[in-house]
């Protein structure tokens, strides 16, 4: 969709470049997952989950996915919210926690059944586990509601995937200048 494409865009301050995964077309199973080659080594990745309830949702990750089992660090790390089955009246972002700022992203190996969770806040499962998904609260600014992802929350409250994309992003010579004069303030 566009739209979501243009609101990753105006979120991130860049670019789409390309999709790199599609679990409509690519093996996320357990064993056999092509996911973990197609974004390790990558950078500017934005996560898109769909859930069987038409939640849209997931996150960014500036920095470069270069490990297995260990958190990525990444102050730039964001949630968002694309569609909520009205929980949110727009599309929304929720920036890190300043405290989680050093776990915003997992890799797990391919013999695991998670295939990667976004801090804490995010858990997803393999396709033979894509039922066996959940949210929690606590790693970025939800404000008072903690459960506009997908509408519950915690590890006894389970989605199920339907879909989970990919995106890498790119900045322009002007976009990272910028980006670099703001952090200096």
């Amino acid at each position: 969709n566009i739209s979501h494409i243009r609101q990753i865009e105006k979120w991130t301050e860049m670019n789409y470049n390309k999709k790199i995964f599609d679990s409509e077309n690519d093996n996320w199973s357990k064993y056999t997952s092509k996911f973990d080659s197609k974004i390790f080594g990558k950078e500017k990745l934005v996560f898109v989950i769909e859930d069987t309830e038409n939640n849209l949702f997931g996150g960014f990750i500036n920095s470069t996915i270069d490990s297995y089992l260990s958190y990525i660090k990444d102050k730039n790390a964001f949630i968002f919210s694309l569609k909520s089955n009205g929980r949110l009246s727009q599309p929304t972002k929720f920036n890190i926690k300043k405290e989680k700022r050093h776990q915003t992203f997992t890799l797990y190996k391919n013999d695991w059944s998670i295939l990667f969770s976004l801090g804490n806040d995010i858990i997803i499962g393999k396709s033979n586990y894509k039922e066996q998904c959940y949210c929690e609260g606590n790693g970025y600014e939800y404000g008072e509601k903690t459960d506009v992802l997908v509408g519950k929350c915690g590890r006894n409250n389970l989605f199920t995937v339907k879909r989970i994309q990919v995106w890498q992003m790119y900045e322009t010579d002007e976009q990272k200048k910028q980006r670099e004069e703001r952090e200096r303030e």
